[in-house]
């Protein structure tokens, strides 16, 4: 059966290198060389640079995952180095857990958005009295607000007729992350990890090199 991307008792919530520290099993240096990876557990992106869990690199990245091997040790690690130690199994892993946590982030974000429906649509309409009286214009327009979560498809459609101000309700609708017309949730994509041409894991055969930065801004990912 697929994984499903609903499954998030696996995520851990990532915010800065303090939440790696200060979790009992995180290790760092930790020696990998004969460690088998038993799951990702989390995507992070931290503001500041932090170094590789891993002794054989060290190289600080601002991207990368918290992963905990068989012996229930966790480290942090970018995607070269996870795949160069943990092999395919990591990047099929990390991929999933990096969908999951950006699914999540959507979620949140429309059912906070949904939670302040009421107090949005009150205030575009405030703003579209504001401006009727300032300018005495009497031809109404419709604004469709459109919330549609992609978890059930279940929509909320509102209604309301204002006068003429496109360009109000457009910044204001935009102020709080939704379209004119149709609501949209913007999430940072997370890059895929390639599947192909992965290097063998814990082979004296290839030895370790340190984590290369494949993204074109300085201290990313590795």
């Amino acid at each position: 059966m697929a994984a499903s991307l609903d499954d998030f008792s696996l995520l851990v919530d990532l915010k800065g290198p303090s939440d790696l520290t200060r979790r009992p099993a995180y290790r760092s240096p930790l020696d990998a060389t004969d460690s088998k990876l038993a799951e990702v557990l989390a995507p992070y992106d931290f503001a500041e640079p932090y170094p590789c869990g891993l002794a054989s690199c060290r190289q600080p990245h601002q991207h990368g995952f918290l992963v905990v091997t068989v012996d229930k040790v966790e480290t942090n690690v970018g995607k070269d180095c996870g795949r160069r130690i943990f092999g395919e199994d990591f990047a099929i892993k990390a991929n999933l857990q990096a969908a999951r946590a950006s699914r999540k982030r959507q979620l949140d974000t429309l059912q906070g958005v949904l939670a302040r429906k009421k107090e949005l649509l009150g205030r575009i309409s405030e703003l579209y009295g504001r401006k009727n009286a300032r300018s005495g214009s009497n031809g109404p327009t419709v604004l469709n607000v459109n919330l549609t979560t992609s978890r059930t498809g279940a929509g909320i459609k509102e209604q309301r007729r204002f006068t003429h101000a496109q360009q109000r309700i457009r910044a204001s609708l935009e102020s709080v992350g939704l379209s004119p017309y149709q609501s949209e949730i913007r999430v940072k994509k997370t890059p895929q990890l390639q599947l192909n041409a992965a290097p063998h894991a814990n082979t004296a055969a290839h030895p370790p090199t340190h984590c290369t930065t494949t993204s074109p801004s300085p201290a990313t990912g590795h």
